[in-house]
């Protein structure tokens, strides 16, 4: 596992280090990627490697016929 962000690609300390996913990320970086809401680990959802709160998650719509 790379010491560097998944979001910025920068180096992670451990003091900043946030962990899911098999990912590692800067406190500051672990934000919804639609609306920029404030995450932690208790709280995300991925889809397709982005980050989101649940409000925000994309939804799968059914189309029925």
């Amino acid at each position: 596992m790379s010491n560097d962000c998944t979001i910025c690609l920068k180096k992670v300390y451990i003091t900043e280090k946030i962990e899911a996913n098999g990912r590692r990320y800067h406190k500051t970086c672990f934000k919804c990627s639609e609306k920029g809401c404030r995450l932690n680990i208790t709280n995300f959802q991925s889809h397709d490697g982005h980050l989101f709160c649940q409000k925000h998650v994309p939804r799968l719509h059914a189309i029925i016929r």
